[in-house]
């Protein structure tokens, strides 16, 4: 069971090219099959086979024969080698051996056609797979194919996540949220900068405009799509920080409607009366999940052009009976390399982050009216209320829903955040955000909003 706040993301469709198989007839005393150049990829593939002493040897053709995923990135740079095999079609009752073998150009070898290697020194290396045995020529390899590696320098992972500094930045840019900040907050009211300690304390405020934003990029882990693609999900946050929360400014002509529409259907109004007070800080956010296929297994890219969105989250009153927060899960998934940029609506005085224009939309949840102005209709169709209490309770219960508890906002234009900055993870929070480490904004960073399966 998934709870509500949760969405489970798994067996997300890929695609890779079929092999095909081609059959070379025997001509002459030797077949023989010259190099080939498929990029930085060479392979000379021989057979020697005496005249009519075997029906015909098949090779796999399509696609390189030899491969290594990825041929570049930091040390420690674990590589993944596949090598074509030789399958032998005859009717010897021993049929010949071959003998495979990665040269991996750092010292190291390895005798399996698939193996895993780890180049832990930055450098140019040039790994070497060779065929040899079964039905090759004396003294000549069947197969002889060479790849470059390219080892650099480690990169920085400052919140010792796995994910490189660079790449979290890179991918943030490419997703960050356009704001649009409603206007008519109060004065002194505004995004802030809080003191690398708990609990969680601004020490210089801001105004509304322009936004400021704090992000941070979490591996979640792997899944296996149907076709048997190993993808990498990562998950990223974009909290906006506020100094305080002014509020809903509700007179008591509202209180009173509101108390009075929510007796009648057996709820009590102070929840949501709690819920609309005014409190210091304001922790909004909104969130993103991105895969891309691994390049070795357990593997993340670092190539932002290799993600693609799959779903976007905002909060809206977040874990309160007013809670708004909801996911889209565009289809298909938005790629990341030409800038995914969900557009959000920051709600005047409660802040609350929609994918809409929140101006005048109900806060009151919508089980809670449609159970009220049931009990209305209820009374009035058994006789307990005359059509002109009926008339009079549905006003109040209008106003109450429709025109009191209802969010406010005024469209400033859109704006990407002037300031952003990366807060790393609770357990190596980034430089000068030791404040998400308090006990009521780290729960934003700590529950699952995706589950993987």
């Amino acid at each position: 069971m998934v709870s509500n706040n949760q969405k489970a993301f798994a067996n997300y469709l890929g695609f890779r090219g079929d092999s095909n198989w081609a059959g070379f007839n025997l001509l002459g005393t030797h077949v023989r099959h010259y190099a080939v150049s498929d990029g930085s990829i060479t392979y000379t593939p021989a057979f020697s086979v005496a005249k009519g002493s075997h029906p015909n040897v098949t090779q796999q053709v399509s696609g390189p024969q030899a491969t290594a995923t990825p041929t570049s990135g930091p040390a420690p740079l674990t590589v993944a080698f596949v090598g074509v095999t030789y399958p032998y079609q005859g009717i010897d009752i021993r049929p010949p051996r071959y003998f495979y073998s990665w040269n991996f150009g750092d010292g190291q070898s390895s005798g399996s056609p698939t193996v895993t290697h780890t180049y832990q020194t930055p450098g140019n290396y040039v790994a070497t797979y060779t065929i040899s045995g079964g039905l090759c020529e004396p003294g000549y390899p069947c197969f002889s194919a060479s790849i470059a590696i390219t080892v650099t320098a480690n990169q920085p992972d400052s919140d010792a996540d796995g994910l490189p500094d660079a790449f979290e930045n890179q991918v943030a840019n490419l997703l960050t949220p356009q704001y649009h900040v409603s206007s008519g907050e109060q004065s002194g009211t505004g995004f802030a900068i809080f003191g690398d300690y708990v609990p969680e304390t601004p020490t210089q405020v801001f105004g509304p405009v322009p936004p400021r934003s704090y992000f941070r990029v979490t591996p979640l882990g792997f899944a296996t799509s149907q076709s048997g693609v190993q993808y990498g999900f990562i998950r990223l946050d974009y909290l906006t920080l506020w100094n305080r929360d002014d509020g809903l400014n509700i007179g008591g002509s509202c209180v009173f409607d509101l108390t009075f529409s929510l007796g009648l259907a057996g709820f009590s109004a102070s929840q949501i009366l709690d819920g609309i007070a005014s409190h210091p800080l304001d922790n909004e956010r909104s969130a993103v999940l991105i895969a891309a296929p691994t390049l070795a297994p357990n593997t993340y890219s670092t190539n932002t052009n290799d993600y693609s969105a799959y779903s976007f989250y905002t909060a809206a009153h977040e874990g309160t009976v007013l809670d708004a927060s909801e996911y889209f899960d565009p289809s298909p998934a938005v790629p990341v390399s030409g800038g995914a940029h969900l557009i959000v609506g920051l709600s005047r005085s409660k802040h609350g982050t929609y994918m809409f224009n929140p101006n005048g939309y109900p806060l009151v949840p919508i089980d809670i009216r449609v159970a009220t102005f049931a009990i209305i209709q209820f009374l009035y169709d058994t006789g307990q209320i005359d059509y002109l209490d009926y008339e009079i309770y549905n006003f109040i219960a209008y106003s109450a829903f429709y025109q009191c508890v209802i969010e406010h906002f005024g469209d400033q234009g859109g704006a990407y955040a002037s300031a952003r900055t990366n807060v790393g993870e609770i357990s190596h929070p980034g430089v000068g955000s030791g404040f998400i480490l308090d006990p009521q904004l780290s729960p934003k960073l700590t529950v699952p909003l995706w589950t993987l399966q």
